[in-house]
């Protein structure tokens, strides 16, 4: 009897101990929240008194996602701060505050696009694009720097 019992209160202990090991908050966020790629494409611009247009290909991970009436959200501000080639800061560039609702679960990966046009002011050269993100839901914030040549 006692050999059972003493079993009894080992098997009893270890699946109380994995019960709660396995149980977490369901808003917890496993990844940090990090930029993890990120792409600069610039194409020659047609319009007048515009050099070039940029386009910023981001991937985002460890986000926090809401749940709200009209299905999930994400929401992320971004700022751009573009570093000339001579090493000029142009800080908060651009700033985009964004919104994104959908129906359906969230990846894991986000992926955003960002879109500049710079003015006849830039010269052909090599310049750095540093993307600011900030998760508003959590408050987690990832930096990631480029550099791209118009």
């Amino acid at each position: 009897m006692r050999v059972l019992l003493k079993n009894g209160i080992f098997v009893f202990t270890t699946l109380t101990l994995s019960f709660f090991l396995n149980c977490k908050d369901p808003d917890a966020i496993d990844t940090e929240f990090k930029i993890v790629d990120m792409d600069v494409l610039t194409l020659p611009s047609y319009e007048e008194n515009i050099n070039a247009e940029v386009y910023c290909l981001t991937k985002l991970v460890g986000f926090r996602v809401k749940k709200s009436n009209e299905g999930n959200e994400v929401q992320m501000n971004f700022t751009i701060d573009l570093i000339t080639s001579r090493m000029d800061t142009l800080k908060s560039f651009e700033v985009v505050d964004t919104l994104i609702t959908q129906k359906e679960k969230f990846d894991n990966v986000l992926m955003i696009e960002l879109y500049l046009q710079l003015d006849s002011t830039f010269k052909e050269g090599k310049y750095l694009l540093r993307l600011n993100a900030t998760d508003k839901l959590s408050g987690r914030s990832s930096t990631f720097t480029k550099e791209f040549e118009i």
